[in-house]
Formats: structure tokens, sequence, C-alpha cells
């Protein structure tokens, strides 16, 4: 929430001294870009301290010497490019194909029912694993021992994950007609993991 509250109070600042035009709106995408790209730099300093930027910096120097620098500075600026392309499109965009645009958005995500099952556990599992590699690469002393206490809770968002994205009631149905025991042991063990 307070990623997004921030990108709220950086466009607002842009309007406010761009004006409600095009320089107010290209200020505005550059601010959140920017935001949106050091925002988890920001997050992973104040979580890890200086070791994540040291790492940081050495990820950048260690992926190309020469020109480490250079290509985060031109991944700055293809990001501010494509804001600037997308404020220009978005200004020359008819009011119809903006509606237009917006139907389609809608029953694109409404029709879409396995997407809204996949929240932020698949974000979690993907957080979880991304602290644990950079914890793991920094030869952290603490890192086996955090991988002992995060393993269960992995485990437990991909079994989650799975059984809310996978259709199970087929394989339960055919596994009661096979095995009985065991099929009516995995709809119990899924009834359990969709009331989490």
């Amino acid at each position: 929430m307070f990623a997004i509250s921030v990108q709220g109070l950086l466009f607002s600042l842009a309007q406010l001294l761009g004006g409600v035009s095009l320089l107010g709106h290209i200020l505005g995408v550059w601010l959140i870009s920017l935001w949106s790209m050091s925002q988890p730099i920001l997050l992973g300093w104040v979580l890890n301290g200086d070791p994540f930027i040291q790492a940081l910096l050495l990820a950048i120097r260690s992926f190309s010497p020469n020109y480490g620098y250079a290509l985060l500075l031109g991944y700055i600026a293809l990001i501010l490019s494509m804001g600037l392309v997308l404020v220009i499109l978005s200004r020359r965009l008819s009011q119809d194909r903006w509606d237009r645009y917006q139907d389609r958005l809608s029953q694109v995500s409404g029709n879409n029912k396995r997407l809204r099952k996949i929240p932020f556990p698949l974000v979690g599992l993907g957080s979880v694993l991304v602290t644990y590699a950079f914890l793991f690469y920094t030869e952290s002393a603490h890192a086996r021992s955090i991988w002992i206490w995060i393993r269960p809770l992995a485990i437990l968002i991909l079994f989650w994950l799975l059984v809310r994205v996978v259709p199970l009631d087929g394989l339960i149905t055919q596994l009661k007609r096979a095995w009985p025991t065991l099929g009516e042991t995995v709809e119990a063990a899924k009834n359990k993991i969709l009331k989490i």
C-alpha cells in the first residue's frame, strides 16, 4: 500500500508542478517509473542494510565490468522513454477507442476465473525464494537457519497454489473409483487447504 500511495503522491506532485498538461503527465509518468525501479532497492536496503547495496553494486560490476553502469543507465532510459510513449499514445487515443479498450479489458479480466484464483501466495512464494537466494548467494551465516523456517512456508504456498489452480475434482473422482481410501484422503486434504 505504501508503494501505491507514493505513486499517487508523485503523480499528484507532477500535476502540481507541470499542471494537467502534456508536461505534467510526462513528469508524472517519469516519477512513477523512477519510483518503481528504486522502491525495491530501497526496501532491500531497509530490510538488509548496507550488504544489500554492496551485493547489488557487485552484481552490476560482475555482470559487465566495463559496461555495467552504462547498461543500468540504458535500462533507466528505456523505462523513461516507454513512459513517454505511453503518455503520447494515451493522449492521441479518442474517447470512443478508450471506452472500447476499457470494455475489452473488463471482459478479459472477468472471464478468466483461473487468474483470479492466483492472488498473494504466488507473489509470496516468489518473495520467499528470492529472499533465500539473496541470503544464500551473499553467503550469509543465517541462510541455513532461515531456510529451515521458510521451507515449510514455501511448501504450504506451493500446495495452496496447486489446489487452487489445478482442477483436482476429476482426479479425486478417479482416485475414489480406483482407491477409495486414497481418494477420500486427498479430498479431505483439499478441503482443509481451501479453508486456509
